[in-house]
């Protein structure tokens, strides 16, 4: 619960930093790349059971680092 809610919650400030173009996708993706692709596959479930709770934007940064990641 709050633990990963913290966990999922501290990527949003690597999206923002994509969208100014102040960061580099390359260079993040080498950085965090591992970790963000791990975290959310391993939290995949929980987060679509916070969508369907309500919380529709639950993690949308983290999914969308994810899928940044990936190409």
């Amino acid at each position: 619960g709050p633990k990963i809610d913290l966990l999922t919650g501290a990527f949003d400030e690597f999206t923002r930093c994509l969208d100014t173009a102040v960061c580099d996708l390359d260079v993040l993706d080498k950085a965090i790349g591992i970790d963000v692709k791990r975290i959310y596959r391993t939290y995949r479930p929980y987060i679509l059971m916070k969508r369907a709770g309500g919380d529709a934007g639950y993690a949308k940064d983290l999914e969308d680092l994810f899928f940044r990641f990936l190409g």
